[in-house]
């Protein structure tokens, strides 16, 4: 027989037993092969987008919407404060027209005056 043959196959547990006892013996564990499920890759992907969610709503929609509330609420406060009385607005409107009026039958006096100053200045430059 050859010499191979006559030697006892050892285990890792016989080489623990054969070890002094002050010496270390790391035996790690045997490593399995896992295949991720198709719910864990579900329940990872629905967890995800409500963290994402749930963070967006928090960082940017919320204050966006407290935004707007108050430009809102600014726009409602200048229109409430700077309502035109419409009985006041109308007498308003006509003194303001009557204004530019005068001012319009000013502006062709003027004019006038100044075609006729300048045609007076003309027969005096020309004699």
């Amino acid at each position: 027989m050859a010499l191979a043959e006559q030697m006892p196959l050892e285990t890792s547990n016989d080489k623990a037993a054969n070890m002094p006892l002050d010496s270390k013996l790391v035996t790690a564990p045997p490593i399995k092969e896992s295949k991720a499920s198709l719910g864990s890759v579900v329940l990872a992907f629905v967890t995800g987008a409500l963290v994402a969610g749930g963070a967006a709503f928090y960082l940017v929609i919320q204050p966006l919407q407290a935004d707007v509330a108050f430009q809102a609420d600014q726009k409602l406060t200048y229109i409430s404060q700077n309502r035109i009385d419409q009985s006041t607005f109308e007498p308003r409107v006509r003194a303001l027209e009557m204004s530019n009026a005068a001012k319009a039958e000013k502006e062709v006096v003027l004019i006038n005056t100044i075609e006729g100053l300048r045609a007076d200045l003309a027969k005096f430059t020309s004699k």
